[in-house]
C-alpha cells in the first residue's frame, strides 16, 4: 500500500508534461471520429483535469487527495 506524507512533493516538469499531454488528447479529442463515439463532453473532462494538474502545479506542496 502507498503512504502518502507531507513531504512527498509533486515533480513541477511532471505536472507541465501532464498539462501538455491534456491539452493535446483533448484538441484530438475535437475531432469528428470521437465525436461520434464518445460525445461531445469529453473536452470538458480533459479541461477539468487540466486544472487539476494546473492547481497541483501551483500548490506544489499540497497532499494528494487534498487537493481534489
Amino acid at each position: 500500500m502507498i503512504r502518502f506524507t507531507s513531504r512527498q512533493y509533486r515533480n513541477r516538469s511532471l505536472q507541465i508534461l501532464l498539462i501538455l499531454l491534456t491539452i493535446i488528447v483533448g484538441l484530438i479529442s475535437r475531432t469528428t471520429f470521437v465525436l461520434q463515439y464518445i460525445g461531445p463532453w469529453l473536452g470538458d473532462v480533459f479541461y477539468a483535469v487540466m486544472v487539476y494538474f494546473g492547481f497541483g502545479f501551483l500548490l506544489i506542496k499540497s497532499q494528494y487527495f487534498g487537493l481534489a
